[in-house]
C-alpha cells in the first residue's frame, strides 16, 4: 500500500475554493480501482492547513490517478496555496486494524495489571 499525505497551508481568501475541489473529487477518486481511501481533514494543531490523506493499492494505481484529470483538478487548487504543499509518500507493507486501545496496547506488550485495574 502507498499512503499520500498532502498538507496544504490555505489563506482564508482560498480556502472554500480548495475545499470544494478536493470534496469534488473525493467521490469519483474513492471509486477508482486502488483507491483505499481519499479524506480531507483540518489540522487542529496549525491554523490555515487541511490535509489530504489518500492510500492506493499500489504503485501502479496510484501512477494512475496523478495521470487523471482528477489529480490535474487538485494541481490547479493547489496553485492558489501561495506556499508549495508538504508531500509525504509512504510505503506500507503491513497495516492492522485494532478494535480498541486494549487491543493496541496488548499488541506492543504495554497492558500491563496498572491498566486493568483502571
Amino acid at each position: 500500500m502507498i499512503a499520500l499525505t498532502i498538507k496544504m497551508n490555505v489563506s482564508t481568501a482560498n480556502r472554500q475554493k480548495v475545499v470544494e475541489t478536493v470534496r469534488s473529487l473525493t467521490e469519483p477518486t474513492k471509486v477508482q480501482e486502488g483507491c483505499l481511501s481519499f479524506d480531507l481533514s483540518e489540522d487542529l494543531f496549525e491554523e490555515g492547513n487541511l490535509v489530504l490523506n489518500q492510500k492506493w493499492r499500489d504503485k501502479l494505481t496510484l501512477t494512475r490517478h496523478m495521470r487523471s484529470g482528477r489529480f490535474r483538478s487538485l494541481l490547479i487548487a493547489l496553485d492558489l496555496l501561495g506556499s508549495p504543499p508538504r508531500i509525504t509518500l509512504s510505503y506500507v507493507s503491513h497495516e492492522l486494524e485494532l478494535e480498541s486501545i486494549e487491543e493496541l496496547m496488548t499488541f506492543f506488550g504495554t497492558y500491563g495489571a496498572s491498566e486493568r485495574r483502571n
